[in-house]
């Protein structure tokens, strides 16, 4: 059965944090135009078989893998990310070490650098061991190259500087709630 047309939220403190030292997974599937919000600490997440969904994962200490997935904008930050049979989506990645990203049998895609932030964020990635101004998100390894490019990288000209997706939480429980996604942009003067 397919879930069309929802919003899946797990709030800071509803998974790795809220039962440290527990192999906190997380398993979505088979959803189309829905949006999914994973933002606590997990040692694996697989989202399979869905469809024009925006997904944001936040401080995964292990894998995350997006099988059969197509029409997607996923924000994404792994110990390792690997996508198999994905198609024509954008993933906005925070890998913290080289070639944490794994691409294999997939097409169409644009990778770019993670542009997430939301409360709690910051201790999440430290309790994590990861150093946020570190991101290797443009270390990608193709699995199944071809003569044809199966990924681009935005150009960091064509990616905003200092731009933001913010995210305002209203949770109900350890599994529930409203998100709303605001679109900042912060300038800098520096030189």
């Amino acid at each position: 059965t397919v879930v069309s047309g929802q919003t899946y939220l797990k709030p800071p403190g509803s998974l790795g944090s809220r039962w440290p030292g527990l192999g906190i997974s997380v398993n979505v599937e088979c959803c189309e135009d829905c949006e999914i919000y994973i933002l606590d600490r997990t040692e694996q997440v697989q989202i399979a078989d869905c469809k024009n969904c925006r997904v944001v994962i936040g401080p995964c200490v292990g894998s995350v893998f997006l099988l059969d997935c197509s029409g997607c904008t996923l924000s994404v930050a792994a110990k390792q990310l690997r996508l198999r049979d994905v198609s024509n989506s954008e993933l906005r990645v925070y890998a913290p070490t080289k070639e944490c990203v794994v691409v294999e049998s997939s097409s169409s895609l644009t990778f770019r650098a993670w542009d997430v932030a939301y409360p709690t964020l910051d201790s999440l990635f430290a309790a994590a061991g990861w150093d946020a101004s570190v991101n290797h998100w443009s270390s990608v390894y193709d699995f199944s190259p071809s003569e044809h490019p199966n990924f681009g990288l935005m150009p960091q000209s064509e990616q905003a500087a200092g731009r933001w997706s913010e995210l305002v939480l209203a949770p109900e429980g350890l599994s529930g709630g409203s998100v709303e996604e605001i679109c900042l942009l912060y300038t800098s003067d520096a030189a």
